[in-house]
């Protein structure tokens, strides 16, 4: 009992801390003056899924010292990826008309479905190693690379307001530091639990840990789009799941190598394709997502969670 509350805590602390550090983020993109959609496919999505890094890097740290910790990794950020494009994306359809242009899709749609693809073929040995995590982390180097001079090219992002960069940086270091040791204690409450009530740690990570720490991108989705900032959410729940498949199991994977279930190869990634695929087809030939397109999105992505349990 103990356990569950301080891993509702934990997560919790992670998304408010998380919340910190992308606000301080968004601000540091306005001073050096960064367009709104490489605020939304890096600053964002990196800041908000910084919890997912943390979590594997200290996750990783525990298998190093000899207690496999393999299933936190990689269903956290499996899970997260899922809560990310099934549920948030899902829901944002159901409040709003989500769109999309078509360049927006080309620069982060492709690289999330060879993120995916990438990640599968390198686990059919049942293990991601250390060149393999070099490897996952360099595309996702190359990719922020690509958005990064596409971003200053097309810069439309104004700084009206002149936000003092001593205090931003400090903001941005506490939410750091904050994120550092609430994903620790994510992820060691995370496996008591398991053990406790005799569960997989993947069956944890995905259904407890993934969506929990995906909170950050809810809320920023969500106040995005009653912004009338499509863009941002878009931007953010895509280059999301980007650095969800390619840097926490890569940077893992670099400390201690990643054992993968199966079944992960079998029925999660191949699920995580078909979903990311669906909806990518919704917002490039069916003009966005609408309310009947975010049913659909949203029914899959439930149906995972109950095949994942059953």
């Amino acid at each position: 009992m103990i356990d569950a509350l301080l891993l509702i805590t934990a997560v919790g602390i992670l998304g408010w801390s998380s919340l910190i550090t992308i606000n301080a983020s968004v601000k540091l993109a306005q001073i050096y003056q960064l367009s709104d959609l490489f605020v939304g496919m890096v600053i964002l999505a990196i800041g908000s899924d910084l919890p997912e890094l943390v979590v594997a890097i200290s996750a990783s740290l525990d298998s190093l010292a000899g207690k496999d910790m393999s299933g936190i990794i990689f269903g956290t950020s499996i899970g997260s990826a899922y809560t990310q494009i099934g549920f948030v994306l899902g829901f944002m359809g159901l409040v709003t008309y989500v769109l999309a242009t078509k360049r927006e899709i080309f620069l982060v749609g492709s690289t999330l479905l060879l993120s995916v693809i990438l990640l599968l073929l390198m686990g059919l040995d049942l293990m991601i190693g250390a060149l393999d995590g070099a490897i996952l982390i360099a595309v996702y180097g190359a990719y922020l690379m690509v958005l990064f001079f596409d971003g200053k090219h097309n810069s439309t992002n104004e700084a009206l307001v002149i936000h003092p960069r001593l205090m931003t940086w400090l903001k941005l270091i506490a939410g750091l530091v904050i994120i550092t040791f609430s994903a620790e204690l994510t992820v060691n409450s995370a496996a008591n639990l398991a053990v406790l009530f005799e569960l997989p740690q993947s069956v944890v990570a995905v259904m407890i840990i993934g969506p929990g720490t995906s909170l950050p991108e809810f809320a920023i989705s969500l106040r995005a789009v009653l912004s009338k900032r499509n863009s941002l959410s878009i931007g953010n729940i895509l280059g999301s799941n980007v650095f969800d498949t390619l840097v926490p199991i890569g940077a893992a994977a670099l400390i201690s190598p990643v054992l993968i279930q199966s079944s992960y190869l079998e029925f999660d990634l191949p699920g995580l394709f078909v979903l990311t695929s669906a909806c990518l087809f919704f917002l490039v030939y069916k003009r966005g997502i609408q309310k009947i397109e975010a049913l659909i999105i949203l029914s899959l992505y439930f149906s995972y969670l109950i095949f994942k349990v059953f």
